[in-house]
């Protein structure tokens, strides 16, 4: 796994994938908790990658 991006509260890193195997991953961090996820070689990064965001800010917002 190679780290893509690290920054204040976020993590991107990408894998060396197959086909069915995970090829990267997104983690945000909020005020208790790892918001995890990953992304399949057919899969758009981008989309993962706001999904995650997503949840994370909302999470912030509540407190988490």
């Amino acid at each position: 796994m190679r780290i893509v991006r690290l920054d204040r509260g976020h993590l991107y890193a990408k894998a060396i994938a197959t086909h069915d195997q995970l090829a990267g991953v997104v983690v945000v961090v909020t005020n208790k908790l790892l918001v995890v996820s990953g992304y399949r070689p057919d899969m758009a990064p981008a989309v993962c990658v706001e999904a995650t965001e997503k949840i994370g800010k909302y999470l912030r917002e509540k407190g988490r």
